[in-house]
């Protein structure tokens, strides 16, 4: 493709056939290879997207090695870093919602000529290895310099001999309908100039994405799938148990440290209060169990019951001893009866009935003697079927997963049929889904499920939550703890983005035309050439100014630069300690890479107001 009055190669397919997706860009003679991989297994709730973008200039490309002691290449320098977080910005938000697959994108430059700039190269060349492998990438993506010459007018992708009589040094990156990102300095343009400048590279980056979309649709892989889960119901149940909640935090409460402890608060309330996925999958499931062979006084082998003192363990045992003499082939079970019912947890013996029509169940030594001759059975047996069934019947379901006991009275002891329970997001399998209803209101519930019907109902105008309102609504049970965090962060959200678009309000107090207090004092530390303390709100700088010789420059070593003879003469550095957000983390070793990016915004800033050397 044509790109700047130059040719862009991309190929695929000859270097890198292990990974996803893998590029060879060359434009001139300046050559990336660049790779896209994700890992196999889900990291993370899908909120953030785990990826990693890493670009490395290699001395060889350019025929050199380092000038430094150590001549292997080794730790990202700040330049290589830079253009790492160059990379990632424009496709971040290009994956599809809810990817959370570990990604890494790898990009090393093989060949430098000397006059293409590697920069821009590299968003496209990522942007081309996402485009053709399987990792689900919404739009091409594609990147540019747009420079200013004094007779050439606005230039797409000039040379690095170019840029040094350039007084625009602008990188665009977008998609073919849209501009993701612009990142650059100028000397002193006007708001037409900008605009013009950013009309010149979006027109080369929207021709750039239809040849790259082109090329991936004939040689890329099929994509898979985000997989993002449907989280509405969770938020709807959390909107309606805390999001006033949230509001009334946000509004009331201007201190950082105050709002962030009783934030932490609602959410460790919401956690406290539902029953997650893998809560049923364990222990619910084995107190659902051991609540139905209580109250069926034991299932085919699983133990007597508690409620049946008269059936002699003794006999059991030489029931057992008989089987095991008989063939190993267990009968065929007979047909249940089907109006068998079991009386409500009342603290009533478990053989009794709650009406005149239904049957009387058989004494516990006759019951007995017709379970043990077929031996210990299976929980999948037609009998540990119905009493389970009969146990849910007769005690109601979950939170409206079964029948209530009203509604049974209504129906009429009788009833043949057993509570049919959907599943709702608990384990699955008809018995586990029965036993849990049983459990869940014959125990009195779990995590605020349901209640004991020896419990009182609550009293006119009382919330059926309880007066506490810690109890969730049932769409948020069988939800996994990463999908909670979700939601409550999507709730919150919305909290803050409601005061401000409805309300005109923000968080620290503030009206939306309203500007937090600055104050700064210069000189505040005694022995250093230059210091100042600079505040505004609650957000504080302590810049300190060191004057140097030549000797006190920074030396560049890099592809596009000599040891001898490259050297800076002003540079930023930032720092970010943890403790700056009330935090605790690690210090000291390498700055991190939002470090370095916002140190060279600052640097790019200030270097025009610099004087010159010769000054």
């Amino acid at each position: 493709m044509d790109v700047g009055g130059r040719q862009m190669t991309l190929e695929t397919g000859e270097i890198g056939r292990q990974a996803n997706g893998a590029v060879n860009l060359t434009y001139g003679d300046t050559v990336l290879y660049t790779t896209a991989c994700c890992s196999l297994d889900a990291t993370g709730d899908g909120s953030f997207i785990p990826l990693q973008v890493n670009y490395t200039e290699r001395f060889s490309a350019a025929g050199k090695t380092s000038g430094g002691f150590i001549k292997r290449d080794g730790r990202s320098r700040e330049s290589e870093v830079l253009v790492s977080r160059l990379t990632d910005r424009p496709i971040r938000p290009m994956f599809e919602k809810g990817w959370n697959r570990e990604t890494q994108v790898l990009t090393w430059v093989l060949s430098y000529d000397g006059e293409q700039s590697p920069e821009p190269l590299a968003i496209t060349a990522a942007s081309a290895a996402l485009a053709v492998s399987d990792i689900p990438l919404k739009k091409a993506v594609a990147g540019v310099r747009v420079g200013l010459l004094p007779e050439l007018g606005f230039v797409v992708n000039p040379t690095v001999q170019q840029m040094e009589e350039s007084k625009l040094d602008m990188i665009m990156a977008g998609t073919d309908s849209a501009v993701l990102m612009i990142e650059g300095y100028c000397d002193f343009l006007t708001e037409d100039e900008m605009l013009e400048a950013v009309g010149v590279g979006s027109e080369a980056i929207g021709s750039m994405c239809h040849s790259i979309a082109a090329w991936a649709a004939e040689v890329g892989k099929p994509k898979l799938s985000a997989e993002a889960d449907n989280i509405q119901p969770i938020i709807d149940s959390i909107q309606e148990a805390v999001g006033s909640r949230f509001e009334e935090v946000y509004r009331n409460t201007h201190l950082k440290q105050e709002r962030g402890a009783q934030i932490e608060a609602i959410r460790s309330e919401v956690f406290a209060t539902y029953a997650t996925k893998q809560d049923l999958d364990s222990g619910l499931v084995a107190t659902a169990m051991g609540a139905a062979a209580a109250s069926l006084g034991g299932l085919g082998g699983l133990g007597p019951s508690t409620s049946n003192p008269e059936v002699d363990p003794a006999s059991i045992a030489a029931d057992e001893e008989e089987d095991e003499e008989e063939d190993e082939t267990v009968p065929e079970a007979p047909e249940p009866a089907a109006d068998l019912s079991l009386k409500k947890s009342t603290g009533e013996p478990a053989g009794s009935s709650s009406s005149a029509d239904s049957p009387s169940r058989p004494p516990p030594d006759e019951e007995d003697s017709q379970t043990s001759t077929s031996g210990s059975k299976s929980i999948t047996d037609p009998i540990i079927q119905t009493g389970v069934g009969a146990a849910a019947r007769g005690l109601g379901g979950v939170g409206g997963l079964g029948r209530s006991n009203s509604e049974k009275e209504e129906e009429g002891a009788t009833s043949s049929q057993p509570s049919q329970i959907p599943s709702a997001g608990l384990p699955k399998g008809p018995i586990v889904q029965t036993a849990i209803g049983a459990a869940a209101l014959g125990l009195g519930g779990v995590g605020g499920l349901g209640r004991t019907s020896s419990e009182p109902s609550p009293s006119p105008g009382e919330d059926e939550e309880g007066s506490s309102g810690k109890v969730l609504p049932m769409g948020i049970v069988g939800a996994t703890p990463a999908q909670v965090s979700r939601a409550l962060k999507e709730v919150a959200s919305q909290a803050t983005r409601r005061l401000v678009l409805e309300e005109g309000y923000r968080v620290d107090g503030r009206g939306v035309t309203d500007v937090r207090p600055i104050w700064s004092r210069a000189g505040c530390l005694p022995r250093v050439h230059g210091s100042a303390l600079f505040t505004r709100g609650e957000t504080q700088a302590l810049a300190v100014t060191t004057l140097g010789s030549d000797a006190a420059a920074q030396r560049q070593d890099s592809m596009s630069e000599d040891y001898a003879t490259g050297q800076q003469n002003f540079y930023l550095q930032y720092f970010f300690p943890p403790s700056s957000v009330g935090e605790t983390g690690r210090t000291g070793g390498m700055p991190g890479r939002r470090e370095v990016g916002h140190g060279m915004l600052a640097q790019r800033a200030l270097a025009p107001i610099v004087p010159d050397e010769r000054d």
